[in-house]
């Protein structure tokens, strides 16, 4: 999993946004699914997967896995690859500690 999460980190992130972003990925508002009253951005990891969720967002963002992790705020949680077999959820104390360790 540690060798996982480093790749993840380095890797190119694709965030849907549901407002347009300005240059430089500003004004991000992504597009949240609630997991048991905890609310999970949603990330994919290739920008084809992110295609399932255009009719819901404006604008799709290709970010570092390190400066998503770091912009998500306390509180908030990831899922990755939404809606795919392949994919996995990073809930708020876990996105904490991997910012902590990996980023």
């Amino acid at each position: 999993m540690s060798d996982f999460l480093k790749m993840l980190v380095d890797a190119d992130l694709f965030m849907g946004s549901i407002e347009p972003v300005n240059a430089g990925a500003k004004g991000i508002h992504p597009l949240f699914f609630d997991r048991a009253g905890v609310l999970m951005a949603t990330v994919f990891t290739e920008i084809s997967r992110a295609n399932i969720i255009t009719p819901t967002v404006k604008s799709i963002v290709t970010l570092k896995g390190r400066f998503l992790f770091r912009s998500v705020p306390p509180g908030y949680g990831i899922v990755i690859n939404p809606g795919f077999d392949i994919g996995m959820e990073i809930l708020p104390e876990g996105l904490s500690e991997v910012v902590n360790k990996y980023c």
